[in-house]
């Protein structure tokens, strides 16, 4: 069996980009991800629709895999957002936001 520490060491030949955000589209012949970090567009990542569909299924495998691993569901940001909407008041979730998005994380 492949030793996952050594399968996870990357090529330093190879640049490194950490996302936090996406968006995806497509069109008659491929798929798009717009990957994001900080809601700026880092690069996009074309597609055919079969390596996408095997990249889903891997991802999807990966991360169950995972949860799997360290006996914990990870959340989506959608249910992160749906989170913070349902124990806060809508002016404090802009507050708070305001208050990341500033330079300083002031108001």
């Amino acid at each position: 069996m492949e030793d996952p520490l050594k399968s996870a060491q990357l090529s330093e030949s190879i640049p490194v980009h950490y996302f936090n955000g996406f968006a995806i589209s497509f069109g008659q012949a491929d798929f798009t991800m717009t990957v994001k970090q900080d809601n700026r567009d880092l690069f996009h990542l074309k597609g055919s629709y079969t390596i996408t569909k095997t990249l889903a299924e891997k991802l999807d495998f990966s991360l169950k895999r995972f949860e799997d691993i360290v006996g914990q569901k990870m959340l989506t940001t959608d249910q992160v957002e749906a989170a913070i909407k349902k124990a806060a008041s809508p002016d404090q979730v802009e507050a708070a936001i305001k208050k990341v998005a500033s330079p300083e994380g002031k108001e």
